[in-house]
């Protein structure tokens, strides 16, 4: 699928959206409803969170919403607005952003 913006390709896999770029690769992944797991395979191909402990998948309401200049990916708890380039930006659900 072919975008306006730069992104060449988003694909769903399950709980993961993989975002091919013009310069690049990223992931995301829905761990639960309030965590989001980031990741650009730079260095590694495999991704393993050192941030989590025991990291478990909790299966999560999950929606995908496709505008011109970003894609929205929404949960019960946590909204990721991923722009080109894999710009990452989280909101809570009043749209507060989170730092």
């Amino acid at each position: 699928m072919i975008f306006a913006w730069k992104t060449k390709r988003l694909q769903k896999e399950g709980n993961k959206f993989l975002f091919s770029f013009e310069n690049g690769e990223g992931i995301l992944e829905v761990i639960s409803s309030r965590i989001i797991n980031v990741f650009v395979p730079i260095k590694y191909n495999e991704h393993n969170s050192k941030a989590i402990e025991d990291l478990k998948i909790i299966e999560s309401n999950i929606t995908e919403k496709r505008f011109q200049d970003r894609v929205e990916i929404e949960t019960d708890d946590v909204i990721a607005v991923v722009y080109d380039n894999f710009k990452v930006n989280f909101y809570d659900k009043e749209k507060i952003h989170y730092v």
